[in-house]
């Protein structure tokens, strides 16, 4: 889990993980084709011979829920954002990916998940989307 800095709502703080359900991972950042191509490669690898987990050293990461209840256990308060973050990310594409956040793809098309955690009592979470 690591936090990812400050939404620029209240300034909470935003947590993401790399979404367990990815078909696909690293598209944005600053590692060359090859490097990410090779990682999508092990991490395929590490699916077929069944050690996607964190524990067994994949870079699995967690799906939304998971996520969502660690974040719930120590916080209280957790609101996902996935589906906000991408279309602020993305603003170009943003009523595709709006449409898109309100199917079962969002699950597995998406690389990463993210949700704003604040301390208070701890209840239900907030479900401001649908990513599981």
């Amino acid at each position: 889990m690591k936090y990812v800095g400050s939404s620029a709502r209240a300034g909470l703080p935003l947590w993401g993980t790399p979404n367990k359900g990815r078909l696909i991972g690293y598209l944005g950042g600053r590692a060359t084709l090859w490097e990410k191509v090779a990682w999508n490669f092990e991490d395929l690898s590490m699916r077929l011979r069944g050690r996607w987990s964190n524990e067994l050293g994949a870079h699995a990461g967690f799906r939304a829920r998971e996520l969502e209840a660690l974040l719930g256990s120590a916080f209280g308060r957790v609101e996902a954002v996935s589906r906000l973050y991408y279309c602020a990310k993305y603003e170009c594409c943003a009523p595709l990916l709006g449409r898109l956040t309100e199917t079962t793809a969002f699950s597995f098309v998406f690389p990463s998940v993210y949700f704003v955690a604040r301390r208070g009592e701890v209840s239900g979470p907030r479900r401001a989307e649908t990513l599981r």
